[in-house]
């Protein structure tokens, strides 16, 4: 719940509510505090009204809709739609609608991409026919509605670029002047998504089997490769993950930077386990340096530098990329290490907050290396307590 509404938007509301409805000189405070809150949340509704209108779209043309992203960071919730995944992440700022035609075409393509702003537009002039457009009262949500997908439709419809994503309209301007790929092989993308789904849903035999029958795939061989290295590492092979990682280094081209950056990642976590400190933090800094918005390179880096003794350092980083309100494996990782940090420092930072999440959490972690690190860190936490 609080990805979509956090809490400082709820206590807004509140806040919000209480002075519209105390009156009088509170009641234009209350008002622009209840619209800045709605805004929020339609942006966030118009997101998963523009992605919905892709697939929407693509599957009215015939295409095979394959998944929806909602946001970035860690996967907080996924739930089934009309056996479509939709996932929900831990920064709700964004979305990605996942699509594929086994017949491609221009005009397909076109409208499938038309149909997030399509969507946005509809829903804006639903609400205007319905409820018009008044300024009348100071809090109107019906006009907030209009105004969010209205914006997230023009936002989208102009080509441009933002973040080093396209645009809709950018996309579109690429298929009809042939710089957008339209020949991709349909059969290796769905079998990717459902390996990814069984990823997911940790049933990594499942995934293991279908990542493998893509390993010679000319799109999809190296990306299989590094989650068929992820899937072994979950369930402590780690000699065949670490085998996968090293065929990647020869792999995997230069300008594939993300790859290069999940790659580093992974062999960061590998040296970790293994107590070679020194090349984790190397390969840490690596895939920190590749992007250090990411949160998965910014959790393995903050790791490094608690593990090599630069805990304030660690510490800042790692706050920066976590949310206690939800369970991830990743997240209870870095909590261990903040409570580790903590502990070294006088006075300890925040140590009861992170020791009420591990308390919490600990029966759920199942993958292997969440166990081998609980072992190695507490104990080092007890010596100090």
């Amino acid at each position: 719940m609080q990805v979509v509404f956090s809490r400082r938007h709820q206590v807004m509301l509140v806040v919000g509510l209480l002075l519209f409805t105390w009156g009088g000189l509170f009641t234009e405070a209350g008002a622009l505090l209840l619209n800045f809150v709605t805004i929020i949340f339609f942006f966030r509704l118009a997101i998963i009204i523009h992605e919905s209108g892709h697939l929407f779209f693509a599957k009215l043309m015939g295409g095979v809709p394959l998944r929806m992203e909602l946001g970035t960071g860690y996967d907080v919730f996924i739930q089934k739609f009309f056996n479509i995944p939709i996932v929900l992440k831990s920064k709700f700022d964004r979305g990605l609608a996942y699509y594929i035609f086994k017949n491609p075409s221009k005009s397909k393509q076109i409208i499938a991409t038309s149909g997030g702003f399509i969507f946005n537009f509809l829903m804006a002039g639903m609400a205007y026919y319905i409820f018009g457009l008044s300024f009348n009262p100071p809090y109107n949500p019906a006009f907030d509605f209009i105004f969010t997908n209205s914006v997230s439709a023009l936002f989208t419809f102009f080509p441009g670029e933002y973040n080093k994503r396209k645009t809709d309209g950018l996309r579109i301007f690429h298929i009809l002047s042939n710089k957008e790929k339209l020949n991709y092989q349909a059969d290796e993308t769905i079998k990717f998504f459902r390996a990814i789904n069984f990823h997911e849903q940790k049933n990594y035999q499942k995934a293991l089997v279908l990542y493998k029958e893509l390993f010679s795939s000319e799109n999809y061989g190296n990306s299989s490769r590094l989650h068929g290295s992820d899937c072994y590492f979950k369930t402590g092979n780690t000699t065949m993950s670490f085998k996968y990682l090293q065929d990647l280094q020869n792999l995997i081209k230069p300008e594939k930077k993300i790859l290069h950056l999940y790659l580093y990642n992974h062999l960061a976590w590998h040296y970790l386990l293994s107590g070679q400190t020194d090349k984790a933090h190397a390969y840490a800094g690596m895939s920190h340096q590749i992007d250090d918005t990411n949160v998965y390179a910014s959790a393995i880096y903050g790791i490094s530098l608690i593990e090599t003794g630069k805990y304030l350092q660690g510490i800042k980083l790692l706050n920066k990329n976590i949310n206690l309100s939800y369970y991830h494996s990743d997240i209870f990782i870095q909590v261990l290490y903040l409570m580790y940090a903590s502990s070294r420092l006088k006075p300890r930072l925040q140590k009861n907050k992170y020791e009420k999440y591990i308390q919490k959490h600990r029966p759920k972690f199942t993958a292997y290396y969440e166990e081998r690190i609980y072992n190695r860190i507490i104990p080092k936490i007890q010596t100090l307590s």
